[in-house]
């Protein structure tokens, strides 16, 4: 039987007085980004090498068929990462047009505090401080706590404000220090999208958690970013 994040933090509020969960909201269209690389790393021709339960929880099969469609990696499976992005860094408009056709709206369309509502969590009660940058919910002795990604660079001082002193923030996971790292450079500064996409994100399927987390200002700011990559 699998033991789930949902089981550790029950297991924990039945051992100790108060529990803390932590979660981070992050602007889509930059989520989306940092997720399509991280698929990039998990294609079907590395799944031998992957635990049968971690190769199934591969999704995206549009996504991940196209991949291996393409010539170069079809002749020669499996192929390793390097060379994958050495051939997306000289074809970077097939690398965006397999984001826009495949990944954009069909990815990370979920957000993990979603899954504490098993736990007594309302994502619909969320209350997200403006001036103090935070959301902080409490059920019985389970205190979730949620923070934008955009914040990042004032976290330390976010959770101090909350008591954790010694909160201290360690850089790791990041994709410009992966393999990939000169790929992601390239991509962000060639991206473009589609318009009418990027408007089922910030008008439709998003909307409800974008309004919770921005003002209507900071909610402009972000949709003129990206409809300013917008390809007619």
């Amino acid at each position: 039987m699998e033991f789930s994040l949902k089981d550790l933090i029950m297991l924990c509020s039945e051992k100790q007085d108060q529990v803390f969960v932590i979660d981070v909201f992050r602007e889509p269209i930059s989520r989306k980004m940092s997720a399509f690389f991280q698929h990039l790393t998990r294609l079907p021709f590395i799944k031998e090498r992957l635990p049968d339960r971690e190769a199934a929880s591969i999704k995206l099969p549009d996504f991940f068929q196209y991949v291996t469609r393409i010539p170069f990696i079809q002749e020669r499976l499996p192929y390793s990462i390097k060379r994958l992005a050495r051939h997306f860094e000289s074809n970077i408009d097939e690398l965006i047009n397999l984001f826009n056709d495949y990944y954009l709206l069909q990815s990370e369309n979920y957000y993990g505090f979603e899954e504490y509502h098993r736990l007594g969590f309302k994502p619909d009660n969320i209350d997200f401080n403006r001036i103090d940058k935070v959301a902080v919910q409490k059920e019985r002795n389970i205190n979730f706590i949620i923070v934008r990604f955009d914040d990042i660079n004032y976290w330390e001082g976010i959770f101090s404000n909350l008591g954790f002193s010694e909160f201290k923030l360690m850089q790791s996971n990041d994709t410009n220090e992966k393999a990939l790292g000169r790929l992601y450079q390239g991509f962000r500064e060639n991206l473009f999208l589609d318009k009418e996409k990027l408007d089922r994100i910030y008008l439709d399927s998003h909307r409800k958690y974008l309004e919770l987390f921005y003002t209507d200002q900071e909610l402009e700011n972000q949709y003129l970013k990206w409809k300013a990559v917008c390809r007619p």
